[in-house]
């Protein structure tokens, strides 16, 4: 069993300005992204796999801590760009786009890593047969 110590790490929260020791809330092996949780403001950080940061376009292993008061609730007709977090009522989860898939004409699919549920493929943009 792993001790405390190696479920925590030390990173910059972008809420609080200075360094914390935070939390492992979700680490998977083979998975994208490690969610960490700031103990203080309870912010959630998605720390970036190298396979992501290049899927994604990014040079940064942390987009920074997410707060949780200011994150735009998930509707499958919205349209979320990928570095983005969103909150999943029905879940009550927050969730990272990483990948979009193709445009149909009923939707996409995209990719997205949640604090607790994982990865999950869900609709964005959807339209509704009329």
């Amino acid at each position: 069993m792993k001790s405390s110590a190696q479920r925590r790490k030390s990173h910059f929260c972008t809420i609080c300005q200075r360094v914390v020791k935070m939390d492992m809330i979700r680490k998977v092996p083979d998975e994208e992204v490690t969610w960490l949780q700031c103990p203080d403001c309870e912010g959630y950080v998605p720390y970036l796999s190298t396979s992501s940061r290049e899927t994604m376009g990014l040079n940064e292993e942390l987009l920074g801590t997410v707060d949780t008061d200011n994150v735009p609730q998930y509707s499958m007709s919205e349209n979320y760009t990928i570095g983005q977090v969103f909150y999943h009522s029905v879940w009550d989860d927050y969730g990272l786009v990483l990948q979009k898939g193709k445009k149909s004409k009923k939707g996409r699919s995209i990719m997205v890593s949640f604090v607790k549920g994982g990865l999950k493929k869900i609709v964005e943009d959807f339209q509704p047969s009329a």
